[in-house]
């Protein structure tokens, strides 16, 4: 029986490339520069105790909730339901159990172990759609070259910020490798494995659950269009989305079932980086005229000549990114149209797909120039004889990527270590006071600005929480202007009023800063240092 060809069998003058011990020195050197990103990646968090990123406030409240035994529950608000994608907390809040290590540290050195995840499965996905050779390239280019989100400053695909937008990305690329092996086999089990996949990755971080979404219906759609196999299309499309919403049940309950996906808060969905607005775009473009652009237009069109279940796929990744990136531009100049998610998560998966890309670009410039120069000199003695000069030129573009970005690997924006923003001393040990001596489910009431910084952390709730980490299915300007007005109360030291205002809250403890004067009888202090003050809510007489 004859065995089918596929981008590893034998070819004449491709024999060597095809032994396992040439597939195991590529696997190695992959491995190398992912030892080398994940050195450099730990030591851009060595010895700190709480993350930059502001978002990830959000996230350890919410990590705190879970380990509490409140999954489920909006980590701010007191009898609110979950809006944010669960399954990043509840991995932090395991991690943080089984190694008997506080959250905060958690959350601050589980970044670099978990994102290094993005190059390897993204050489596992191109080498399963081309070459090794291919994936190695393009996790070379995404841990050495810059993309952009600013106009003059280099961001990087590898982080050590364990946020949700960036870890997430192994799963959209996991999913796209099962359902590649779907349009390949066309077994409704791969149907069922693909969903499974999507319905984790929408747990993860909707930006992905979104593109892989309109692309599986795009494909759909173009399958109906030509009629082909229209039947097992269906079946297909039915089984994976029915085997997504089964998994991110415990995500979609809360904001489809108790929500109604009606936003009452637009603010987390609309932000976005200055790039990315509308009259910008004149910049954006003028962004993207760099080496991973040319090299990614080089792989587009190189794509072209690869079987439709290879280029489908990257194809519609490409589409969709577009497509959304279309009506962000289009929701930011038309306040009619709902806002989704943040438009810079679109443009982030737009980028992934250019490094994937510029591998592709990268082999493909290397087989040309190969193929041209052994017929140029006639030592074309057979048609894959130029594979090893092929192979020569793809390894000295790998040294070049690599002797380029690995002297200012540290030097990156999303590698440099980090300097202490939102937290102080003080402010850790009233967080960690809070989180020992006060229940789960206590409500605070904490100007803006300790709100999330101080309190969030704790897990515990809060009248009112910075308008871009609140619940977009709750009205924050009610809650915001409660909280002005019960902060007013203290100072005006009506007594009543401010019961009577706490009351529907059930507020329990008020944080203020340690210099502020209060008379309010109600108010009692329980635990202070030299910036802030902490009082607990008697009760009325």
């Amino acid at each position: 029986m004859t065995r089918p060809h596929t981008s590893d069998s034998a070819a004449p003058g491709t024999s060597f490339v095809n032994t396992r011990r040439w597939a195991w020195a590529q696997d190695a050197l992959l491995a190398l520069l992912c030892a080398f990103a994940l050195w450099r990646g730990t030591q851009a968090v060595w010895g700190l105790q709480y993350p930059e990123n502001i978002d990830l406030y959000r996230d350890i409240g919410a990590a705190q909730s879970i380990r509490d035994g409140a999954f489920g529950q909006d980590a701010a608000y007191l009898g609110e339901t979950l809006w944010y994608n669960p399954l990043l907390p509840t991995l932090g809040a395991f991690v943080s159990l089984f190694a008997s290590a506080p959250l905060n540290v958690v959350y601050t050195q589980l970044g670099p172990y978990v994102n290094i995840l993005l190059p390897i499965v993204l050489y596992i996905l191109l080498a399963r759609f081309f070459r090794r050779i291919v994936g190695l390239l393009a996790a070379a280019a995404l841990l050495f070259l810059d993309f952009y989100l600013e106009s003059a400053v280099g961001w990087n695909a590898y982080t050590a910020a364990f946020v949700a937008s960036r870890s997430s990305v192994p799963l959209f690329l996991l999913t796209l490798l099962a359902w590649r092996a779907l349009l390949e086999n066309g077994r409704w089990p791969y149907a069922a494995l693909t969903g499974l996949l999507l319905g984790l990755t929408f747990l993860g971080h909707t930006a992905p659950a979104l593109l892989f979404g309109t692309l599986l219906t795009l494909h759909l759609l173009w399958t109906l269009f030509w009629r082909k196999n229209v039947k097992n299309a269906l079946r297909d499309y039915i089984v994976l989305v029915a085997a997504a919403l089964l998994v991110s049940l415990p995500y979609t309950w809360s904001i489809v079932g108790h929500y109604g996906l009606r936003v009452l808060n637009n603010f987390p969905n609309s932000w976005t980086v200055p790039l990315l607005y509308p009259e910008n775009f004149g910049a954006l473009l003028q962004a993207q005229l760099n080496p991973l652009t040319a090299l990614a237009l080089v792989g587009l069109a190189a794509l072209w000549a690869q079987p439709p279940q290879t280029r489908a796929p990257l194809y519609l990744w490409l589409l969709s990114c577009l497509l959304w990136l279309v009506y962000s531009y289009a929701a930011q100049i038309n306040s009619a149209l709902p806002r989704v998610i943040p438009s810079l998560h679109f443009y982030f998966y737009l980028e992934i797909l250019k490094f994937a890309l510029a591998g592709v670009g990268l082999w493909a410039l290397a087989r040309l120039t190969a193929r041209f120069a052994t017929r140029r000199w006639k030592v074309l003695t057979h048609e894959n004889a130029h594979m090893r000069p092929a192979y020569t030129l793809a390894a000295l573009a790998l040294a070049v990527l690599v002797a380029q970005g690995a002297p200012a690997f540290d030097s990156k924006r999303e590698l440099r270590r980090p300097a202490d923003q939102w937290t102080t001393d003080e402010r850790i040990q009233m967080t960690d006071w809070i989180r020992a001596n006060t229940p789960p489910e206590a409500v605070f009431l904490a100007p803006d600005g300790l709100d999330l910084p101080v309190v969030g952390p704790s897990g515990r709730k809060l009248v009112c929480i910075g308008i871009f980490w609140s619940n977009p299915y709750v009205d924050w300007l009610a809650r915001d202007a409660d909280r002005t007005a019960l902060l007013g109360l203290i100072t005006a030291g009506d007594t009543v009023g401010f019961r009577a205002l706490a009351a529907p809250y059930q507020v329990q403890y008020v944080l203020l800063p340690a210099q502020q004067a209060v008379t309010l009888p109600a108010l009692r202090l329980v635990f202070a240092n030299s910036e802030l003050a902490l009082y607990a809510v008697t009760a009325a007489p």
